[in-house]
This record gives C-alpha cells, structure tokens and sequence, in this order.
C-alpha cells in the first residue's frame, strides 16, 4: 500500500525562457517530461508577466498526478523534483508545486519565481456526499422514534 499524495506541478514563463528548459527535457534520456508524458500537459496561453504588465506569451507545463507515492527515493519522483529545483533557481520561471496526503491537514506547497501567479491553489471544504439521503432512528419501540425522509 504505502502513502499516497496527490501532486500537482506547474512550470511556467514567458516563452524565450521556457522553450529552452522545455528543448532541453526532450533531449534528455530520463526526462520527467518525456517518462511522464501522459500525466504532462505543455500549452501557450497569453497573461500579463506581473502587476500592472502588458500581457505576455507564455508557455506552460503542467503535471497532475492522483493518489502516487510521493517518494524522493523514487526514480520518477527525484526526476520531477530536480526538474522543480532547476528551474526554480531562475527568477523568470515560475513554479509551483502542491502535494496533499493522506492525512488531513498534510498539505505541502512550494511558489517561486519573480511573478508566481499562484494558478494552483488548495481549497478545505466539507463533504456530505455520503450522508443518506432517508435516515431512520430508534432507541427503542415506543414512541422515540426520529425518521427523517428528503
């Protein structure tokens, strides 16, 4: 079985600094990019590179992945957290990465860049889903009895 998380990862810029880090995944032989391909979704969309800026072409990777075990250890895992670290480290690539666990309240999240967006955000909310809709009590057989019917 093991931890499970649900991971979320986008990598994003203008389109002169992301084409190049982009190019260089798909060069490498144990890319994230390239492994993962299928959970990886690369597009270009127009949005303003900080407060008050003209809009901007920009480019985008996204990664989703649901219910995985989170593990640096992990070969697929240390390649997605090198490719986090590296493009971190310029200030012209935003990142962002979101892990939420198992447990309530394990929620890991990580932004960098000069003007992060915050395109991934973690919402709490309460789920009645799975409360019957007809709910039919007794204590007893007299008449403490409570039905409620929808």
């Amino acid at each position: 079985m093991g931890y499970r998380s649900d991971v979320t990862i986008a990598i994003y810029g203008s389109e002169h600094v992301i084409a190049p880090l982009l190019a260089a995944q798909r060069m490498l032989s144990d890319s994230a990019i390239v492994a993962d391909k299928d959970y990886v979704k690369s597009y270009g969309f127009s949005a303003p590179l900080g407060y008050g800026s003209e809009f901007v072409k920009q480019h985008m990777i996204l990664a989703e992945f649901e219910n995985v075990k989170w593990y640096e250890s992990y070969p697929d895992v240390h390649r997605w957290e090198n490719l986090v670290s590296e493009a971190s480290q310029n200030p012209e690539i935003c990142t962002e990465f979101v892990r939420i666990g198992e447990e309530s309240g394990d929620i890991e999240t990580r932004y960098s860049g000069d003007d992060c967006a915050h395109y991934i955000e973690v919402f709490s909310t309460i789920n009645t889903d799975e409360i019957p809709s007809d709910t039919t009590y007794s204590e007893d057989q007299n008449d403490n009895s409570i039905t409620n019917a929808s």
